[in-house]
């Protein structure tokens, strides 16, 4: 044999020698024991020693605990969108001081008249990530439809002014207005992770801009005749809710405190909405 060789195997022999004298450790967890085999390789004898850790239920549970709380560690702010889809509404009131005698409002198909809102809110821990301040933006689509479909909205009128037109044959009247706006709620939540998870409660007011407003009349041809204008609506709505439900679906309840139409330039009445949300 080569002395290189020789050299190789003789340097190669003295580390694994060094090797098999270091100790190994092993840890082995299982369930709620902790087992450490501790192995020593001297003169070609083999000991081990075996050493058994019993935890208490109560360490165990804890530290489950701590584990837990933080993978799941409630968020200061979070956020969520909710749709509504329900019914919309026009409860007529008094104003004794129209002297203008434009109190007149078309009667209203109220299983027709629908109500769509879309909101993205963000919800601001207050108190044990359960009782939140929340605020967003949101977006309402008012459709009133009219029970008589002869029904024909005046433009550019000085107050909301109405005809009817029985030598057109229609199938549907109605006036669309929409609005943007912030609202501003407190609410609870029975789980601190989810805002659509167990029961929730939700109060608040929401104040919104008119964007756009246009009447529609659709033919029994199936013509589709548009008019866009204001209408004499106001421009602001103010609107306390309430929202009420479990997990993702709900129902909730608005009305305006502020008039529909504008002061003195139309009958004096109140929009409510009702209907579902789902969060």
């Amino acid at each position: 044999m080569k002395p290189r060789y020789i050299i190789t195997l003789a340097i190669s022999l003295f580390f694994i020698g060094n090797a098999l004298a270091q100790t190994d450790s092993a840890e082995i967890k299982k369930e709620k024991r902790i087992v450490i085999i501790k192995k020593t390789h001297e003169n070609d004898s083999i000991q081990r020693d075996t050493i058994e850790i019993n935890l208490d239920n109560d360490d165990f549970d804890i530290e489950l605990d701590d584990q837990k709380k933080s993978v799941y560690q409630p968020q200061g702010i979070i956020n969520e969108g909710a749709f509504n889809f329900g019914f919309a509404g026009l409860m007529r009131g008094t104003n004794p001081t129209n002297t203008l005698g434009n109190d007149e409002l078309p009667e209203l198909s109220n299983g027709k008249s629908l109500h769509i809102g879309l909101e993205q809110s963000w919800g601001f821990n207050l108190i044990a990530h359960k009782v939140r301040f929340w605020t967003g933006i949101r977006y309402d689509i008012l459709n009133y439809r009219f029970s008589n479909s002869n029904v024909r909205l005046t433009a550019d009128q000085p107050d909301f002014t109405y005809a009817l037109d029985s030598l057109n044959n229609s199938s549907k009247s109605k006036l669309v207005v929409n609005y943007i706006g912030v609202p501003l709620a407190i609410g609870y939540n029975s789980d601190a992770n989810n805002a659509d998870e167990g029961f929730w409660i939700r109060a608040g007011v929401h104040a919104g801009y008119r964007v756009r407003a246009h009447s529609k009349v659709k033919t029994e041809s199936g013509n589709k005749d548009k008019l866009f204008d204001d209408f004499n609506t106001n421009n602001f709505a103010v609107s306390p809710f309430v929202y009420l439900g479990y997990n993702s679906v709900g129902i909730y309840a608005r009305m305006t405190t502020t008039p529909f139409f504008t002061e003195n330039q139309g009958a004096a009445a109140n929009a409510f909405q009702f209907g579902i949300v789902f969060m």
